[in-house]
């Protein structure tokens, strides 16, 4: 398929997706005081995260009545983890030194990593500890004798099995590490990179047998790729060229099944070549790009598959936040619930509840307010598709 237009399978329409998600306890429907767009099937369930919540990050969930967000509470300067139990969404205070950058990644009650402040954290089921990650590459990587080279986390994932990986990069140096969690610590992990100058940006963790490592590499120019593990060997899945060979950037890869991904390139810089990958199982990905628009121009919009063989996409609007949802080459563009008086609202996470069809969506809206320092004063939101 060609990159620069839609393809004639591709059509884009305006108006409500289709199918009826499955249904979430009772948290998590819908308040009685929203205001949904009538045609809307999204639907804002901020309310359900209580009074003191002033912010939370992209959810994880095990299940219906199981998940996790990073979160802010009114009245406590650190972050704590906001846990749902399957009726309501419970503040954990988190320990002082634990300072997390996003939600962590989890496979069990008993099994969690996180980025964050000073490194990796991982949770055993009774109490948090802080892991070490390498801050240079091993000893034998390629002539780094004279350059100061600096590791930081790039990715963390994990499938539900307890299969962890993470990527670490220093991307002025083009150099990288990828580590897996071998139950005590974090240890080298050997993947058959194109070259010495690839860097890996993103993990794609469903199990030990559905692996997905994405990045660049310069040689020649800047180009992604993404190599799979299926358990018993790695596969380079070819990513379709962009017109002109611009400079492109795998923002995320989402693995739904053994043979089917989703991930989203654009642009380095501008966020040119904005594009839906799909993989079904083949030697290469097909590419379906972003249908024209003011409020999907993004380089780095949120991703998560629909539970039905498509995928959703978030994006911004004036009043109201943007969705864009693919399935069977068709794009349709939806908008969320109206927020009176916000100038901007913006989706900055997806995540679809496994076991259903239920996506929960994060993100925020900005409001003029003359007493705050900038001018504009923003509220957390979240939204889900029923």
């Amino acid at each position: 398929m060609t990159t620069s237009l839609p393809s004639r399978r591709t059509v884009l329409v305006t108006g409500a997706a289709t199918g009826v998600a499955a249904s979430l306890p009772p948290l998590l429907s819908v308040p009685a005081n929203a205001a949904p767009a009538p045609s809307s099937p999204w639907r804002d369930v901020t309310a359900s995260l209580g009074p003191d919540v002033t912010g939370i990050g992209k959810p994880f969930f095990l299940g219906p009545h199981e998940g996790w967000a990073l979160g802010a509470i009114k009245g406590r300067p650190n972050r704590v983890l906001l846990r749902f139990n399957g009726r309501r969404w419970i503040p954990e205070v988190l320990p002082e030194f634990v300072q997390l950058w996003t939600t962590p990644e989890v496979s069990s009650r008993r099994h969690m990593w996180a980025l964050g402040l000073g490194g990796g954290y991982v949770y055993d089921g009774e109490e948090w500890r802080r892991t070490a990650f390498p801050e240079t590459p091993p000893a034998d990587a390629r002539g780094l004798a004279n350059i100061p080279v600096a590791l930081n986390p790039e990715s963390l994932s994990a499938g539900r099995d307890g299969t962890a990986w993470v990527a670490l990069a220093d991307t002025n140096n083009d150099k990288t590490l990828v580590l897996h969690w071998d139950g005590t610590a974090w240890v080298s992990t050997k993947v058959p990179l194109p070259n010495q100058w690839s860097v890996v940006t993103r993990l794609a963790v469903r199990s030990r047998r559905d692996i997905w490592v994405a990045g660049r590499t310069s040689s020649g120019g800047s180009r992604p790729f993404t190599l799979h593990w299926d358990g018993h060997s790695w596969t380079d899945v070819a990513i379709p060229p962009v017109e002109g060979n611009s400079a492109q950037v795998i923002r995320s890869v989402v693995s739904v099944s053994k043979n089917l991904a989703w991930a989203f390139r654009s642009n380095a810089a501008v966020g040119q070549h904005q594009t839906l990958l799909r993989w079904t199982g083949g030697p290469s990905w097909e590419d379906f790009r972003l249908p024209p628009s003011d409020t999907i121009n993004i380089p780095d919009p949120p991703l998560a598959d629909d539970g039905r063989g498509g995928a959703w996409v978030g994006a911004y609007g004036p009043s109201a936040s943007t969705y864009l949802h693919f399935l069977d080459g068709t794009w349709t563009l939806v908008q969320g619930p109206a927020r009176v008086g916000a100038e901007k609202v913006s989706v900055s996470g997806l995540t679809r509840i496994p076991g259903t069809r239920t996506v929960l969506a994060v993100g925020s809206s900005s409001y003029q307010d003359a007493s705050a320092p900038s001018g504009h004063s923003y509220k957390s939101f979240l939204e889900r598709l029923h």
